[in-house]
């Protein structure tokens, strides 16, 4: 007979690009916020000189994420609800 198991959800990734919506060219710099939608713990992240982002131990769940940076509005996005043992 096998025993009952509970498997604890493993940590994802989320990673990305941030371009322009004018002309579609890499933002660096933008200084982006994953947080989750209730409680928990915000993530933060800046993209790189081509606009790449990357947040690394993200827990299963619902998330916003904003980005800010001089000189453009601020944003806020709901990627789609993280499940386990993903990269989105």
């Amino acid at each position: 007979m096998l025993g009952g198991q509970t498997v604890a959800p493993k940590d994802g990734s989320l990673a990305g690009r941030v371009l322009n919506p004018v002309t579609g060219q890499p933002v660096p710099e933008v200084h982006l916020t994953l947080s989750p939608v209730g409680q928990g713990e915000r993530l933060a992240a800046t993209t790189d000189a081509q606009g790449n982002f990357s947040f690394a131990h993200v827990k299963p769940g619902r998330y916003t994420m904003s980005g800010s940076k001089a000189g453009y509005a601020n944003t806020a996005y709901a990627p789609p609800t993280l499940a386990t043992r993903g990269a989105y």
